[in-house]
């Protein structure tokens, strides 16, 4: 994400909302470090998950969503 949700340029990066769920992406994780490249999310059950992110700068101004990912998970074990 380049903007944030009024369309201005997102600067001053803060960091990511990470928005995840089975059907609607009604879970979110914050990651307060922008440097950030890669993040695990643990503890999925079997099934389709939506993925998507945003930013925000240091005010806390957020960026439009991101493109939503479908990810399927299988069973270990």
């Amino acid at each position: 994400p380049v903007q944030r949700t009024d369309g201005t340029p997102l600067t001053r990066l803060g960091g990511y909302y990470l928005y995840f769920g089975p059907a609607l992406l009604d879970r979110q994780v914050v990651i307060d470090n922008p440097g950030i490249t890669t993040w695990t999310l643990t503890d999925l059950a079997a099934g389709t998950w939506q993925v998507a992110l945003s930013a925000f700068d240091e005010d806390g101004r957020e960026s439009k969503l991101s493109n939503v990912v479908e990810i399927s998970l299988g069973r270990i074990g």
